[in-house]
């Protein structure tokens, strides 16, 4: 026979994934958030690609520096008219300076958050995600209804944020795990599949040395 079924635990796992649904970790929406931001967006410094750093971050050097040289110009408030008679050079110039000094704001947002909460909490909440995973609209099996769209790192690497001002303005994104942590699975993208499947998922490699951090990341 059929065991019935609890309908205040059913109310509580809806509550449950909609809660993580709504979350960074299947909604993390970099460019809709104060305390995310995309790794392409650090192109308008100079140093690597995303690439690049993504190598370098899960290599041996464990960090990916970047200059910011345009950060600290001040620049002078243009009337309509000086402002059309710049050159498309002068114009490219100013954008460039407007974009690091911009992005270099909102960087140190983001390192004073998750340096605030972990002196607070005494956990990390810093973390790179990597890749995304973007799923449209579907059908949740759980709860017979359309679900919002699913766009999810597949892990986190643990890292720590330092920004540089003045006139050595600058980035370092370093990784901050060992071992085991170097590369988290994401557990609420992990649990969701499981729910739309029904499925459990097969066990996944873990590098307990973390010296393997790419295999974990294809598994």
């Amino acid at each position: 026979m059929a065991q019935p079924k609890n309908k205040f635990l059913e109310k509580m796992l809806e509550r449950l994934y909609g809660a993580m649904a709504s979350g960074p970790s299947l909604n993390c929406r970099p460019h809709n958030s104060r305390q995310r931001i995309d790794l392409h967006a650090l192109r308008a410094l100079c140093g690597p690609t995303p690439e690049e750093a993504l190598a370098s971050l899960l290599g041996e050097s464990r960090a990916a520096r970047w200059t910011a040289p345009l950060a600290g110009r001040q620049l002078e408030q243009l009337s309509e008219e000086q402002q059309r008679a710049l050159s498309p050079e002068e114009r490219a110039e100013r954008r460039a300076v407007a974009e690091q000094q911009a992005l270099l704001r909102k960087l140190s947002g983001i390192a004073d958050d998750a340096q605030s909460f972990e002196e607070q909490t005494g956990a990390q909440v810093l973390f790179l995600g990597l890749p995304i995973l973007s799923l449209p609209p579907g059908c949740d099996r759980s709860a017979a209804s359309q679900t919002r769209r699913i766009l999810a790192p597949l892990a986190f690497v643990p890292v720590t944020l330092t920004v540089k001002r003045g006139r050595a303005a600058g980035v370092e994104l370093a990784g901050c795990g060992e071992g085991l942590d170097r590369v988290i699975p994401n557990a609420a993208l992990l649990a969701w599949a499981e729910t739309q499947s029904g499925q459990k998922l097969r066990d996944l490699f873990a590098d307990e040395e973390g010296a393997d951090p790419w295999r974990e990341i294809s598994e």
